[in-house]
Parts: C-alpha cells; sequence; structure tokens
C-alpha cells in the first residue's frame, strides 16, 4: 500500500480516479483488495490520506455515531 501511495505521489502512476460530486476533489487509490480515498494538496505537495478501507467497506457510506 505504501508503496502505491509513494509511486504516484512521485510520478503520477497508479490506479487513481477523481471521486464525482465530492467538493473539494477527493481521489481515490486502488490497490489490491484495499481502496486509499485522499485529498491532494498541491501547492503543499501532500497527499492527505482520508482512510484506508478493504473494498467491501470502502464504498459503503459512513454513519455517524450518537
Amino acid at each position: 500500500m505504501l508503496g502505491a501511495l509513494e509511486t504516484y505521489a512521485k510520478t503520477g502512476e497508479g490506479d487513481v480516479v477523481r471521486l464525482v460530486n465530492i467538493k473539494p476533489p477527493q481521489y481515490r487509490l486502488r490497490e489490491g483488495d484495499w481502496r486509499v480515498r485522499f485529498k491532494k494538496h498541491v501547492k503543499e505537495e501532500l497527499l492527505e490520506i482520508l482512510h484506508i478501507r478493504p473494498r467491501g467497506k470502502a464504498y459503503s457510506p459512513r454513519r455517524e455515531k450518537k
């Protein structure tokens, strides 16, 4: 997982898509059965990792705990 993130950060290569209808923009990196959701901060040259989840849970809506 870290290797895939590092490769994307350095080269822009990897299985990454921009997620639709999300502002500010967020992206998804797919690596095997895992999904990484992140934001790009271009000026700071930073990837902000929002979460890492297995494929089955990555696309289900999060529910707020009360």
